[in-house]
């Protein structure tokens, strides 16, 4: 079971909840890092996002985004399936058993299918599943609760317009693992420890807008002084985003976001980003 440790109360609403209808301008994009173009390396992120009708015309928000690691020969293997499984899974219990989703358990089964799944795929490859390495930064979100998963490092960043002053938004949900015994070396699906340092939440939580992106944002997104999510940052990206209505407008600008020069300087990792804007309210 997820340990207790990591829900996050200060995500906990209080009070009324008013209805409000969840339907999402959704985006996602992933580009190659100048690090990785000068090694001859591919891009070794993968990110998804996508949303699931429910049977009361309101949309159910999945996204996954996952890093490979620099170090691991087929890490963007690792990385796609690490997205593709949580899609396809969480997906798949909407439609079949929808309550299943909203407990702990869930992302128990995922992690449990995710490493069978790796392990086919580096038998597949004749390697050690070690060399498909991937973090996982994992979401669904509904109409009035939200829950989060991550192992590894990069963020997730949300905004729910309630329970916090507009000067302390956006908030990180989970601050990204840089490691105890070595500095900045996080954990992977495929660590032995996983699990045991995997970090979860389920909250009754109204979120308006959400961002999930790798650790080759994080210099531009997070102030790791203050320990803050770094809200224009946040707010220039989705004012680029919110101007196209088609999705595949928005992962273009999204694309034009990771690959201007401003954010090339903060980090020459591969980098890819979800953003997601509730854009009805009842």
């Amino acid at each position: 079971m997820i340990p207790e440790r990591i829900r996050l109360p200060y995500l906990r609403l209080a009070g009324p909840r008013p209805e409000m209808s969840s339907i999402w301008a959704i985006g996602s994009a992933s580009v190659i890092g100048q690090s990785h173009l000068a090694r001859d390396k591919p891009c070794q992120d993968s990110a998804a996002v996508r949303t699931i009708e429910t049977s009361k015309g309101s949309e159910i928000l999945l996204a996954a985004v996952s890093d490979g690691a620099g170090s691991a020969k087929y890490s963007q293997h690792g990385s796609k399936l690490v997205c593709e499984t949580f899609m396809a899974l969480a997906s798949r219990q909407l439609r079949d058993a929808p309550s299943s989703v909203w407990s702990s358990d869930f992302f128990e089964m995922w992690f449990e299918v995710c490493s069978a799944v790796l392990q086919d795929e580096a038998k597949k490859l004749a390697t050690s599943v070690s060399q498909l390495a991937a973090t996982a930064l994992l979401a669904v979100v509904a109409d009035r609760r939200a829950m989060f998963f991550q192992i590894g490092d990069g963020a997730i960043v949300l905004d729910s317009q309630q329970g916090r002053a507009s000067s302390e938004r956006p908030v990180w949900v989970f601050w990204p693992d840089k490691g105890e015994e070595y500095s900045n070396v996080t954990t992977f699906v495929t660590s032995k420890n996983a699990m045991e340092v995997a970090e979860g939440c389920i909250c009754e939580l109204q979120v308006t807008q959400l961002a999930m992106f790798t650790d080759g944002i994080e210099h531009a997104a997070l102030v790791d002084r203050s320990r803050r999510a770094h809200a224009p940052f946040f707010e220039k990206c989705f004012d680029h985003f919110r101007k196209s209505e088609l999705e595949r407008d928005r992962c273009l600008r999204l694309t034009e976001i990771l690959n201007s020069p401003n954010l090339a300087k903060t980090s020459d990792d591969d980098k890819s980003l979800v953003l997601a804007e509730r854009r009805q309210h009842g």
